[in-house]
């Protein structure tokens, strides 16, 4: 198998120059969604989830020539059907050619140590389709199935870091 060049995981509060990376791999994901279809939404979001010391906080995996190859971000909340459960894993998205390489869970590792040292004991998050897969891979275990106030249903999964 060949062997991929080597990722570093950053804060992305140190790296502003690969916010417009970042929200433009999230756009071409999930740029469908409705009230989400602009970039300049997904960059204004990205931008508010560019935190250093405290939530909202991202990472952003860059590959060996400095481009954003994945990022992944922490929410005081998401789903307003659990606002009372903190913190929520969001955003997270690596881009198609290098999935599964260990990028995805090389940014929950970051996350999950970051998470440790900031005293958060859980972390959530809320999900659907093959991401449900990724997230029990890498150790978090389905805590319930919601059924949103949209309509929708969204898996919730969790993990103490």
């Amino acid at each position: 198998m060949p062997r991929r060049p080597p990722i570093s995981i950053e804060l992305l509060a140190d790296r502003p120059d690969l916010l417009s990376s970042v929200a433009r791999l999230r756009w071409q994901e999930w740029g469908t969604e409705p009230g989400r279809q602009a970039l300049q939404w997904w960059i204004d979001t990205t931008r508010s989830e560019a935190g250093r010391e405290a939530l909202p906080i991202a990472f952003v995996a860059v590959n060996s020539n400095g481009k954003a190859i994945g990022a992944v971000s922490l929410a005081p909340a998401d789903l307003p059907e659990r606002s009372s459960l903190t913190p929520w894993v969001v955003g997270t998205i690596v881009q198609a050619d290098h999935r599964g390489a260990g990028v995805g869970g090389a940014l929950l590792k970051r996350l999950h140590q970051w998470t440790a040292a900031a005293g958060f004991p859980r972390l959530w998050v809320a999900t659907g389709g093959e991401a449900i897969d990724f997230y029990r891979h890498c150790g978090w275990r389905v805590a319930e199935v919601v059924d949103r106030d949209d309509g929708e249903q969204a898996t919730v999964l969790t993990i103490e870091p």
